[in-house]
């Protein structure tokens, strides 16, 4: 006789009760705010493994509370945790496409809609926790909203998000790793177990057992996220994996024997090149420029490149840990997704080069800003073979 998945059930029951509550948090208005709205239901329903509300709930329930009031202020976490992600996906910081299965929000919407969406579940959270649904004590209430805003700011969440961006530049040891882990991603967790506590107003000082199990949990989970970035399969996950170096290290090779010419062997460190050109601001821009992510990503970043009238761009499948099946699927999806939309202007792309090499086009005329940015202006070469780098393009 099989053993019943009581983790499995207990997910599923809060995820289906969480995405019920946000759908009541959440209605969307007649009026100009609905795209706000309805860009923060995108980034609440329908997604997340909602590991924070099941620990609010799981404590909660374990004194007894009422779990409606549990489940909201599982919501009021969860909303913290959205914004978080919302504004970790941007440009300014990750420049993910991908998460929980489906485009992020700046994709699915634009950009200043996604920071509004965060700022606006940012607020959501402790509202939330200020309805006397939550809690009939104002006491606890207030408990309830001083924790989770310690655990989301510089002493917690967004702290711990900052050291992770300054580790970018300097090593840290195990002390600070550990640090950096119980902030950025033990602090919500260790609130989520904290503030079930607080709704069964367990004093403080008897919250410490309860405390350590969920600093322990929150270094567990940071764990298997890093080695799921190294080792884990995309789509179970959901989001871009092993996003930070692989195909821009393979892109800034090409550019880099593309701009600098023959370089005999053994003179450049190429890696170390890599990490340097990396951090410049061609390289964050390059990051944001790469032809991966879903059809309609791939659709937008060819437009950008049609503009500039590039007559052809190579693309590679076979990267990385991608399997025969993988191709496969890839190209079937590009052939039926992307490639008609170019194909039904084909006619008026050949017009066009008609006329350039017919000579009634001049070449000077047509802009190339999009290209140069992309791939890097060549230096100049002397006859003798001595390199005049280029004028750096401006950022």
């Amino acid at each position: 006789m099989a053993m019943p998945d009581l983790l499995g059930e207990a997910f599923e029951r809060v995820q289906g009760e969480v995405d019920s509550a946000f759908d009541a948090f959440l209605p969307v208005p007649d009026d100009t705010r609905a795209r706000l709205v309805e860009a923060m239901r995108y980034a609440t329903i329908g997604g997340g493994k909602r590991v924070r509300p099941l620990l609010l709930v799981a404590t909660a329930e374990l004194y007894g509370v009422n779990r409606d009031a549990a489940i909201n202020a599982g919501c009021a976490v969860e909303a913290v945790h959205a914004y978080s992600l919302i504004h970790d996906d941007l440009p300014c910081m990750d420049d993910d496409e991908l998460r929980h299965g489906k485009p992020t929000l700046h994709r699915a919407f634009d950009e200043a809609t996604a920071v509004l969406a965060g700022d606006c579940l940012h607020a959501l959270a402790f509202d939330i926790l200020t309805q006397p649904d939550t809690s009939t004590d104002p006491f606890t209430r207030a408990e309830l909203v001083a924790t989770l805003a310690r655990a989301s700011g510089h002493e917690g969440m967004a702290g711990g998000q900052m050291m992770d961006i300054v580790s970018e530049e300097q090593s840290y040891d195990l002390r600070q790793v550990t640090r950096l882990q119980q902030l950025k991603t033990g602090a919500l967790l260790t609130a989520s177990v904290e503030m079930g506590a607080i709704l069964a107003r367990v004093p403080h000082d008897a919250r410490g057992h309860l405390i350590a199990y969920a600093r322990d949990i929150g270094l567990a989970f940071q764990i298997a996220d890093d080695l799921l970035d190294h080792e884990g399969d995309e789509d179970k996950a959901g989001k871009a994996l092993r996003k930070d170096d692989g195909w821009t290290f393979f892109q800034f090779a090409l550019r880099f024997y593309a701009t600098q010419g023959v370089i005999p062997p053994g003179e450049v460190n190429l890696w170390e090149q890599y990490l340097v050109w990396k951090e410049t601001p061609q390289g964050q821009k390059v990051r944001r420029t790469g032809l991966v992510g879903s059809p309609e990503i791939i659709r937008e970043r060819l437009r950008k490149f049609e503009a500039s009238n590039i007559d052809q761009v190579i693309l590679l499948n076979q990267a990385g840990r991608n399997t025969h099946e993988d191709i496969c699927n890839s190209l079937k999806l590009f052939a039926e997704e992307v490639m008609p939309e170019f194909h039904a202007r084909e006619p008026e792309h050949q017009e066009w080069k008609r006329k350039v090499l017919g000579g009634e086009i001049e070449l000077e005329e047509v802009d190339t800003e999009a290209f140069t940015v992309h791939a890097g202006a060549r230096p100049t070469i002397a006859p003798d073979g001595t390199r005049t780098p280029p004028e750096p393009a401006p950022s």
